[in-house]
C-alpha cells in the first residue's frame, strides 16, 4: 500500500493522523475514556482532567475523526486478516507521515492500549517500521486497582521490548512519582513544580526536545496548568506503583 497524498480513515474524509500543535510529528489518536480501559478517576486523579477532553479536543471535527478511526479500528482487528490490513494502511500511512521529517511517531495523543488484539496490531506495525521511534503512553499495567488481563500484558511487554518503542507508563494521580514497571520505559507524571518537560516555557511546544521518544531512562514530569475559574484538584504526594 501506498499513500500519495494525506491519508484518510477508509470510507471517510476524515485524517488517519492527527497532527497536534505541541509535537514535532504526527500522531495517532482516539476517543479520550472510550478507548481508555484503564483510566482511573476520581478526585486528584489525572485522568479526571484529561488534556484530551479539553480545548480543540471538544472540537466537532477533532471527535468525528476520533470517533471514525476508532470504529474503523476496532472493526478490524477483531480477525487476523482484518489486523493485517489494519497494520498495511497504517504502516503505509506512518511511512507517508515520516517520509520529509523526523523518524519519530506518537502513539496516542488521545486513547491507549484497548485490547490484546489492538496491540497485536501494533507489534505488526512497529515491527514493520524499526526506521521509526514509537512512544506509546499507557495506564495498561498493574497499577493495584484491577485484574489485568496476561495475555495483553505479555504483549505489551512484547511491544515494549522493541528496541524502536518507548513504552512509558502513566502516573495516576497528580503528583505522583513516575511509575517504574519492569520491562517499560520510565515513567510520566504531572505536578505543579518539579516538572522537567520545557514545553510550558516554549510556547506549548516540544520545540527541539526529544526526551520522551528516546531518553529510555529519563522519567518525565509535565508540568499541571490550572484552568481558569477551574477549583484545584486534591493532590496526592506520594505513591509509589507497583513494578
Amino acid at each position: 500500500m501506498y499513500f500519495s497524498s494525506e491519508p484518510k480513515v477508509p470510507g471517510t474524509n476524515s485524517k488517519l493522523l492527527s497532527d497536534t500543535e505541541k509535537m514535532p510529528c504526527c500522531s495517532w489518536s482516539l476517543p479520550a475514556r472510550l478507548a481508555c480501559p484503564d483510566a482511573v478517576y476520581g478526585a486528584g486523579m489525572i485522568c479526571s482532567g484529561c488534556y484530551a477532553t479539553k480545548g480543540r479536543y471538544r472540537g466537532t471535527a477533532v471527535k468525528s475523526a476520533q470517533m471514525r478511526r476508532f470504529k474503523w479500528t476496532v472493526g478490524l482487528v477483531r480477525t487476523k486478516e482484518g489486523r493485517q490490513e489494519w497494520a498495511d494502511t497504517m504502516i503505509a500511512a506512518i511511512q507517508w507521515a515520516t517520509r520529509k521529517k523526523e523518524p519519530i511517531f506518537r502513539v496516542h495523543d488521545s486513547g491507549d492500549l484497548f485490547s490484546v488484539q489492538y496491540v497485536q496490531a501494533w507489534l505488526m506495525v512497529c515491527r514493520a517500521l524499526p526506521e521509526i521511534t514509537f512512544w506509546f503512553p499507557t495506564r495498561a499495567y498493574d497499577h493495584g486497582q484491577k485484574h489485568l488481563n496476561a495475555v495483553k500484558t505479555a504483549l505489551i511487554l512484547t511491544l515494549a521490548a522493541l528496541p524502536n518503542v518507548t513504552m512509558r507508563p502513566s502516573a495516576l494521580g497528580i503528583g505522583d512519582l513516575a511509575p517504574e514497571v519492569a520491562g517499560m520505559a520510565a515513567g510520566t507524571t504531572v505536578a505543579e513544580v518539579g516538572y522537567n518537560c520545557p514545553a510550558s516555557n516554549q510556547g506549548g511546544k516540544c520545540l527541539t526536545c526529544r526526551t520522551c521518544f528516546h531518553a529510555k531512562t529519563t522519567p518525565v514530569t509535565y508540568h499541571l496548568i490550572q484552568e481558569r475559574g477551574r477549583p484545584r484538584k486534591a493532590v496526592r504526594t506520594l505513591t509509589v506503583l507497583a513494578a
